[in-house]
């Protein structure tokens, strides 16, 4: 995360770690840090708690460069379009809803974070939900949020939350509210809500092939006592499915009775029916109350137990109920200690239900008295009068628990705040929920600028519009584009180079002589016009003409071809040389065909004159092949001959070879019997 202190600021170099998680910092593996890193740099530098003020000012005033800077900013466009082009791909879809993702991702982002969670979990959650519904849902990101939350707070992953509530026609606005009954159940029969929550989603698809009394609150009220008691619901249901029928109810109700079973319910098949449909939790209640009657309490070991002389009949009860022997004896042992300690608290007349059967959940067993005790809080008056908590905890006997007592027990108890929301934040820590929240600040001031209109537009402009650009696409409205979308096909490009090499098969020495005996400027310019009119004339001759016109384009952008490129007014460059050694008016001339014959002006077929005036100086004049119309080249050459022919000895050693050639030749001009002067 960022450095505490202001003068180090080598952690905010970059927005993302790896991969891009789109998380403000370096230290995105984990949770936030930053105020956790301030408090420890300053303890760790000895300051007061005054520096610690400032260090904490100087901790935002360094996030500003990280929500403001145009690099940070860039890596955020990039992210949300990174993740936009994953639920795009995960769901089979273009790019018609590129925006919506974007923007759910930035606005769900910040809400993500002031629970703790990662902006990567956006676009997870979204996908997971799309594929169960098996479409490309539309949700707003409070109810994104709101589903992230209930998951957190639930300990169910929101696929399955999503998919169970979609198996019994639920609808996904209406997940967090059914959920916070399970929680507030669970809270109050004092068991772990998380628990609680796996069972009911678990076993949602129950509730429609049974009526449960009080819908998901019903199923929620046999998942706790499942969860209190420690047994499996499903050996409840499979018990209900066997009694559904009239024909199992009475054979089982029977076969009870002859095993000398008390539970009435259990033993009326009418009653056993009507359970099994319409009220499974009272039908796992009753076989629960059963239980007990084969159980007793061990005074020597400090447990319950199951009376010997009572395990056998157990074992053809469960044969009967379609239960393990195991799973009964969890449901007596643990039915017959929570009616112990019922039976040991002197509750008042006027406490519920609910609160009676929290203290003997929460209650325990003392090895040496055998009495219940609950662990309560000790407070204490301080100077206003007020009860405050000393920090330390009483074992007070479940049978003295006072209405002060137990007012404590059911505020542990009880759930901190009405949204899955709010219990989400407040399950984190202090510092935890600091972070969190400036965490969220920072993503929502950075993500609104990033997910803004101006930053989309500069986005699209750095990306759609440079691609359409360059490269002609069968979508692309730019029909000017510079590369042909032919070019971009390997068969294409090697179907080009097969044809040059067949066209060069006879031609191939010539040119492997060319590119050996290249010796200047002039021999390489030739090779590659050379080269380049096989290439034309490959699509020429092929019929390529949607190729080919391509080609012209991309010519004519570059500043090539015939039509609409830059040319050079006067492509002829003279140089001036003065040498004090010529002192001769003659003109020497040379013809480069093969014939040989003698002129009085040297004149060449590649458009490129010498004319040697032997008087004071030499005139170069060069003119650049009519093909090659580029100034800056024309340029670059004038300056090298002008260099070359202004070095006394480069001049001296060309009136050598003239002489020599002459000579070699019998070129001496007429009248004339020796040679050019040196």
């Amino acid at each position: 995360m960022f450095s505490p202190s202001p003068d180090d600021n080598s952690g905010q170099q970059e927005t993302q770690v790896k991969g891009r998680t789109g998380e403000f910092g370096a230290g995105t593996a984990t949770a936030p840090k930053d105020f956790e890193d301030a408090y420890q740099g300053a303890a760790a530098a000895g300051v007061d708690a005054v520096k610690q003020v400032g260090n904490i000012f100087s901790l935002i005033k360094n996030n500003l460069s990280d929500i403001f800077g145009f690099d940070q900013q860039l890596e955020r466009l990039i992210y949300l379009d990174e993740q936009s082009a994953k639920v795009n791909q995960s769901l089979g879809l273009g790019t018609q809803k590129a925006v919506e993702f974007r923007q759910l991702v930035a606005d769900a982002g910040a809400k993500y974070a002031e629970i703790g969670l990662k902006m990567n979990q956006v676009a997870d959650d979204y996908i997971n939900i799309s594929k169960l519904y098996g479409t490309n849902i539309s949700i707003t990101s409070d109810q994104l949020f709101n589903l992230a939350a209930t998951t957190k707070v639930s300990g169910v992953e929101i696929g399955k939350l999503a998919g169970a509530f979609q198996g019994v026609g639920g609808h996904l606005r209406t997940i967090p509210d059914e959920m916070m009954k399970v929680v507030k159940t669970a809270k109050e029969a004092g068991v772990i809500v998380k628990d609680v929550s796996a069972k009911v989603v678990e076993s949602m698809n129950q509730m429609n092939l049974y009526n449960f009394q009080g819908g998901i609150t019903g199923l929620a009220k046999m998942a706790a006592q499942s969860t209190k008691l420690g047994f499996e619901m499903k050996n409840v249901f499979q018990f209900a499915e066997k009694v559904f029928n009239p024909e199992d109810a009475i054979e089982t109700a029977a076969a009870l009775q002859r095993l000398g079973v008390q539970t009435s319910a259990l033993t009326d098949p009418l009653k056993l029916m009507d359970l099994s449909a319409n009220d499974p939790t009272e039908l796992q209640n009753q076989i629960v109350t059963m239980t007990k009657d084969f159980v007793q309490f061990n005074k020597n070991l400090g447990s319950f137990e199951i009376m010997p002389g009572e395990k056998r009949r157990l074992r053809e009860i469960s044969k009967e109920l379609n239960i393990s022997v195991d799973e009964l004896t969890k449901m007596g042992t643990a039915a017959a200690k929570l009616d112990y300690n019922m039976k040991q608290i002197k509750f008042r007349s006027d406490m519920s239900k609910e609160d009676r059967e929290l203290v003997a959940t929460l209650a325990t067993i003392n090895q040496k008295t055998g009495m219940a005790e609950v662990k309560v809080k000790r407070m204490e008056k301080d100077a206003e009068g007020k009860d405050v908590f000393t920090g330390k905890f009483d074992m007070v006997e479940a049978g003295k628990v006072t209405g002060d007592q137990l007012k404590l027990l059911r505020e542990d108890q009880a759930l901190e705040g009405a949204t899955m929301e709010e219990i989400a934040k407040k399950q984190l820590g202090e510092l935890e929920r600091l972070n969190a929240a400036f965490d969220a600040t920072k993503k929502a001031t950075g993500y609104s600028i990033t997910s803004s209109q101006p930053s989309q537009s500069l986005y699209k402009g750095l990306t759609t519009g440079v691609r359409e650009e360059i490269f002609q696409d069968k979508d692309n409205p730019n029909k000017n584009a510079i590369i042909p979308q032919e070019f971009r096909k390997t068969e294409n490009q090697r179907e080009m180079w097969n044809s040059l090499g067949k066209k060069l098969g006879d031609e191939g020495k010539e040119l492997i002589d060319k590119i050996s005996n290249i010796s200047d400027m002039n021999d390489l310019l030739g090779l590659f016009t050379d080269v380049g009119t096989g290439i034309l004339d490959y699509f020429t001759k092929s019929g390529n003409s949607g190729m080919m016109g391509d080609l012209e384009k991309m010519k004519s952008y570059f500043g090539g071809g015939t039509n609409n490129q830059p040319s050079v007014s006067n492509p002829s460059t003279s140089s001036s040389i003065t040498t004090s050694s010529v002192s001769t008016n003659n003109n020497v001339s040379t013809n480069n065909n093969t014939n040989n014959s003698l002129n009085n002006n040297l004149s060449t077929s590649n458009n490129s004159n010498s004319n040697v005036n032997l008087t004071n100086k030499v005139d170069v004049n060069v003119t650049m092949d009519p093909n090659i119309r580029n100034q800056a080249l024309s340029t670059f050459l004038a300056d090298e001959l002008d260099k070359y022919y202004s070095n006394k000895n480069n001049m001296a050693t060309l009136i050598t070879n003239i002489n020599k050639f002459q000579n070699e030749n019998s070129l001496i001009p007429a009248g004339k019997n020796e040679p050019l002067p040196r």
